[in-house]
Order: structure tokens, then sequence, then C-alpha cells
């Protein structure tokens, strides 16, 4: 009896110094292709803090350094399935754990490595809809074209729906210690164009039921009226067509005008309204029809993002865009790097 623990002992080991090694290797190999990182070699800098890294912190010992790199071998050597060795977010716990591990203490992974005009940046924090915070009044727009009126059946349904979105929305906000203080109401407009993308529709309800150009005129005259910081516009449109969202970017300094259109032809599902607010509040869409490489990565990294799938779950990078979160998270900054030049 005493031979075979001996025995399954030796091979345990030798299993273990064999992975043990195949890591080093991996991780010397690595170093060479690595930019210099300064005399403190693979210590964690001073931007590169556990609080902001954790998912690297394997032993949670407060730093990320190579003791970290030697967890994730223990426990690839245990076969051990345990979420904290899988710091890349793929599935599995092997070598390339180690290289994610080894690419953040070497990169120090903070916001300046990231490309300052990355075009997730682009509508963060501009505008009339800045941050998702505090008091919020959406404004829910019945559009009723020639061809397609609004019944009070169908507004109904989209009531519904909107406060079932609104009560998700503060569920998610709460889970980031925000406090988001959301409201709705709904307004008729009978227009006597269809919806085109000329926005005759649109320019007609300025200029008919508001008396202006602009709509920034019409936000800051709810803003005082509705006593809130954000009161968005929706558009809803009877009709099917593919919803979308005008929001600001840094990339059109002269653009001001900021809405969401939605179309409820079909049944509409709570995360329609969802995702389009998001839009106007900074996020992006984690996915793109030119450009399958950004949804795989975004299938890697936020599965379940609302911004990518029908979901009720607010993703960490989305959290951020829109005021949520003040910094990013490492699987975050990794994420666009990884998209960065891809759109």
């Amino acid at each position: 009896m005493k031979k075979i623990v001996i025995l399954v002992c030796l091979l345990l080991f030798t299993s273990f110094v064999n992975v043990f090694a195949e890591g080093l290797d991996v991780y010397s190999q690595y170093l060479d292709n690595i930019p210099s990182i300064g005399s403190h070699g693979l210590l964690p800098s001073e931007n590169n803090n556990p609080g902001k890294h954790k998912i690297y912190d394997v032993n949670f010992d407060g730093v990320i350094d190579v003791s970290d790199i030697v967890s994730v071998i223990n426990i690839i050597a245990k076969a051990n399935s345990s979420d904290e060795g899988d710091v890349n977010c793929d599935g599995k716990i092997d070598i390339s754990d180690i290289v994610a591990i080894i690419n953040c203490i070497s990169m120090s992974y903070n916001d300046s490595i990231l490309n300052e005009n990355h075009f997730a940046f682009l509508g963060k924090n501009l505008g009339s809809c800045k941050e998702l915070v505090g008091d919020t009044y959406l404004v829910l727009c019945f559009v009723s074209t020639p061809e397609h009126p609004w019944t009070e059946s169908k507004k109904k349904e989209v009531n519904q729906v909107s406060r079932s979105s609104i009560g998700y929305m503060k569920t998610e906000a709460q889970k980031y210690g925000v406090e988001l203080n959301m409201k709705f109401g709904g307004l008729d407009f009978e227009v006597p164009y269809e919806f085109t993308k000329d926005r005759k529709w649109y320019n007609y309800i300025l200029e008919h039921y508001y008396h202006t150009s602009t709509i920034v005129d019409v936000y800051n005259s709810y803003k005082k009226s509705l006593n809130s910081v954000n009161t968005p516009m929706i558009f809803l449109f009877n009709s099917y067509d593919r919803s979308f969202t005008y929001s600001c970017k840094k990339n059109f300094p002269n653009w001001n005008e900021e809405f969401c259109v939605i179309f409820c032809d079909t049944k509409m599902h709570d995360n329609y309204l969802t995702h389009e607010v998001m839009h106007l509040f900074g996020a992006i869409d984690l996915y793109d029809y030119n450009n399958e490489g950004i949804k795989s990565l975004a299938l890697k990294y936020f599965p379940e993002s609302d911004m990518l799938r029908v979901s009720h779950y607010i993703d960490e990078l989305t959290a951020y865009l829109i005021g949520w979160k003040k910094e990013l998270t490492t699987k975050s900054i990794v994420f666009l790097n990884q998209i960065d030049g891809l759109r």
C-alpha cells in the first residue's frame, strides 16, 4: 500500500514539475519579447493596483507578481477548475492564463496604454446625456404617421415594457452603487410623413410642436420643467425597421442632435429601450455587422451584455462608458485593446 501511495505521489509531483517547467519556459520566452519595464522588473507599478486588476491577483495577496503565475501553475497541476485561475476568461485554465498575467505585469495595464482616440470613447460624457445617474425622465414620443398610427392598446403595451426596462436599469445601477431615479412619460405626435432617413418627420415635430430647429432647446426646457438632470427623448414608431440612436461624438464636434428611434411593429422587448438609452449615454455596441471579430471577442469577455444580446445585464465596460464606474477594469482594457482598429 505504501508503495502505491509513493508511486502516486511521484506521478503527481512529476506532472506538477512538467507543467511548472512548461509555464516557466513560456514565461521566459515571453520576457524575451516584451519591452523594458524599468528597474522594478516584474513588481507591479503604482498604476497596477490590486483594486483595479483583481482578476489577475490569483492568490489574493494584494499584488500582481510572479507568485500569481506560480499560483496558476499550481491550479493547472491540480486540474482545478477554480474560477480564480481563468484570468483571461476563455473558459479553461491553461498556459494562456500564465501569459495573460505576464501581459498584465509587463505592460502595467493602465488607461494610458489605450488609444486616446479609441472609438469606444467617442461618445462618453458628451452632450445633454452625459451620465446615466440621478434624476432621469424618459420622454416617450409616440409618433403617428398616416399609414402607421398608434392605438391606445399598443401604447399601453409599450408603457408596460418601458416600466419593466426602467426597473431593470435601476436594479443594474444599484449593483454598481449608483442611484438612478428614473421615470417616464408619454407624448403623442401626429406627422404628415412616414418615417424616412431625411428626417422630415423629425423636423416637423421640432417646428410644429416645439417651435425650434434643435432638440437641445427641447432638452433644456424639459430639464427645467421636469426638474431632471437627464430628459432623453425616445421617438416610437408603430412600424417595422431597425431601431437606432443619434448621440454626440467627439469626431463630430458640430453634431448636437441626440435621440433614440425605436420601431414597435413587432412585440417590443424591454431590452430594446434599455439598449438604445445606453447608446444615448455613450455605450457602444459589442457587435459589428461589418466585423465579426468584435462580436467574437465580446462573446468571450462580456457574453451576457445587454449591448451584445437580448438580456438584463449591464457589463462593466458599458457601466464605465455611461458613468456607473469611474475606472476601467482590466478585462475591459484588454478587450478594448484587442478591438482597437476593428471598427
